[in-house]
């Protein structure tokens, strides 16, 4: 896999300037959400930096994100592995700061759509599935009736099975086998 540098995608520039730029951090922190990057060690580092920037009210460097990386106990080798590569990828490039605030606004309101019909679907898919439990259990109207027509159905089939062995065992005593 080719390795991306961090100023690759929208996304990572985002993250990027987030430890470099106070101006683009102040005016679009409060409007990113770490679900907007589709990334999981993405969202990770987001986190970070935004909790950074909330708590000490300053940017963070590359070394408090990775020590505060470094202290979580839900991360795997592997993760904290890619989320370093991700951090040392982070670079001071100058860019325009007005480009990136459209840039990340755009990219923002995209997301959001993006993860607003993702919801919608998941809601329909849940809704289908109750549909079609419903439609299923429609027929016993409670659980309760389904218990009771299982037990009824456990109970003919042992009966049939006695009434089986019955007519073998009479058979027997009279010689008909």
């Amino acid at each position: 896999m080719v390795q991306q540098s961090l100023s690759d995608r929208i996304e990572t520039t985002i993250l990027s300037n987030l430890f470099f730029n106070e101006d683009f951090t102040r005016k679009a922190l409060p409007f990113i959400q770490a679900d907007y990057f589709s990334n999981s060690n993405e969202q990770t580092l987001f986190t970070e930096i935004e909790k950074f920037v909330e708590n000490y009210k300053n940017l963070p460097t590359k070394d408090t994100i990775l020590i505060e990386l470094g202290g979580r106990k839900d991360l795997t080798e592997e993760q904290l592995k890619n989320l370093k590569q991700l951090v040392a990828g982070a670079n001071d490039t100058q860019v325009d700061l007005k480009w990136l605030l459209d840039a990340t606004e755009k990219w923002c309101k995209d997301r959001a759509v993006h993860n607003a019909v993702l919801s919608g679907i998941k809601i329909l898919d849940n809704r289908d599935q109750r549909e079609r439990q419903r439609q299923y259990l429609v027929f016993y109207q409670t659980p309760w009736q389904l218990v009771s027509i299982i037990i009824l159905v456990t109970i003919i089939y042992k009966t049939q099975k006695n009434d089986m062995i019955g007519t073998i065992q009479k058979r027997k005593s009279l010689n008909l086998i």
